[in-house]
């Protein structure tokens, strides 16, 4: 039977031959191709990538059954160097590593950038828009995720028309333009607009780094307004400002192109604002996380002391989890407890007719008991976690593959509970 490198060799043998390119090198390696071609300069080389990674991934994945597990394409992205002096194959590997070193060393100034960044830290605080705000944010919901939808349309589009692949500044500049065809984008502050370009090129950068570490890649998808629920403001006293009121706990969050909304500031905010996310839950309540950069000194000021004491856990099913102390901590079984009412509202939101409001309240419901069981599940991590900490300066984890305990549905269904 004929082997991939040689079935993908006679390939992209075939492709050039028909695009009239002169192959001068070709070297098929483990993850990548290395390709060296004579054309005409007027020929344009991504039409030519274009077809060998299109017709390669077709055939490649008839023929050989073993590669359908594997991504939905066989290629991530491709780059290219053109020459008019005929460079050799080397000539060309020794660029191409010399500009992977360069993106090396770009990131590794990025992480001690980041390591010199001061601490930051996230209030979340509960807001109470009026009626009318609450009309205007779901407005700017719905435009922010047309925005993000056509930000990865234009991006899919180009890369399989032209092979072209688009940046964020590139994608930002079309923005008011945009604008000019939609107005009612102009509503919209900017910055919350490009937010929703900047989050296109988050999720390829994230796609590109799991396909790099094997993971499942999970390519780009579009979203439903449903589920775009959050917007970045991210500039303090330029997009959104924070006033304290004259009461205990109360507060006002100003948004630019909105105007004040009321918040309960349960705690004062001690730092400098950077970054505001309001957030929109599924039982309809709203929130803020607002990003706080603290002065380094202070949080040096609040560690713990040191311990030397160090304890292993090991989760269970039945017992939450196991010290090596010899004590057990409980599991209490928020789901289980809420499992009935969960059922009960459930059933009466599949009898509701779709499109109703009926089964939007029916919905609504079934979504407050999900977000009491999440409440009650963080509350109870978080105060073992602190207790944890504040008596053991070593934590043991069992690593644990719950992936494959999740097969296993005797097994998950006591784990979901």
């Amino acid at each position: 039977m004929q082997s991939i490198e040689a079935r993908l060799k006679q390939i992209i043998g075939e492709v050039c031959q028909e695009q009239q390119a002169e192959i001068e090198e070709l070297e098929v390696m483990p993850d990548h191709v290395h390709l060296l071609v004579s054309v005409d300069p007027q020929f344009g080389i991504h039409h030519l990538m274009k077809l060998i990674k299109g017709h390669s991934s077709c055939l490649l994945r008839q023929q050989f059954l073993v590669l359908k597990r594997k991504l939905p394409t066989l290629w991530t992205n491709s780059s290219f160097v053109t020459t008019t002096g005929g460079a050799s194959l080397s000539v060309i590997k020794a660029y191409i590593e010399q500009q992977k070193m360069s993106k090396k060393q770009q990131s590794k100034q990025l992480k001690t950038a980041t390591e010199k960044q001061q601490p930051r830290k996230t209030y979340q605080f509960r807001l109470y828009p009026t009626s009318r705000q609450i009309k205007v944010l779901q407005d700017w919901l719905g435009l922010c995720c047309d925005v993000y939808n056509a930000a990865l349309d234009e991006r899919r589009s180009a890369y399989r028309i032209a092979g072209i692949s688009l940046s964020y500044a590139h994608q930002c500049a079309e923005l008011p333009a945009c604008k000019e065809v939609r107005p009612e984008l102009g509503a919209v502050p900017a910055q919350v607009l490009q937010d929703a370009v900047k989050r296109v090129d988050r999720a390829y950068d994230d796609f590109f780094r799991r396909v790099e570490e094997g993971q499942k890649p999970g390519f780009p998808r579009f979203k439903s307004r449903f589920r775009y629920a959050s917007l970045t403001f991210k500039q303090y006293e330029n997009s959104f400002e924070v006033l304290p009121g004259n009461k205990k706990n109360k507060g006002t969050l100003v948004l630019a192109k909105l105007g004040q909304i009321k918040m309960v500031m349960h705690r004062a905010i001690k730092g400098t604002p950077k970054t505001a996310i309001v957030k929109r839950t599924p039982t309809g309540k709203w929130y803020v996380s607002i990003s706080v950069e603290m002065e380094r000194e202070e949080v040096q000021s609040k560690r713990l002391p040191a311990c030397t004491e160090a304890v292993g856990l090991d989760v269970g099913l039945k017992t939450f989890a196991y010290l090596s102390t010899g004590e057990e901590i409980p599991n209490p079984r928020f789901f289980r407890a809420e499992e009935a009412a969960l059922a009960r509202a459930q059933r009466k939101l599949s009898k509701a007719p779709k499109g109703s409001r009926e089964r939007k309240k029916k919905r609504k419901v079934v979504a407050q008991i999900h977000e009491r069981i999440s409440n009650r599940r963080a509350n109870f991590i978080n105060q073992q976690v602190a207790s944890l900490i504040k008596r053991f300066g070593l934590l043991a984890v069992e690593a644990l593959v719950v992936r494959n305990m999740v097969k296993n549905p005797k097994v998950s269904s006591g784990m979901n509970r």
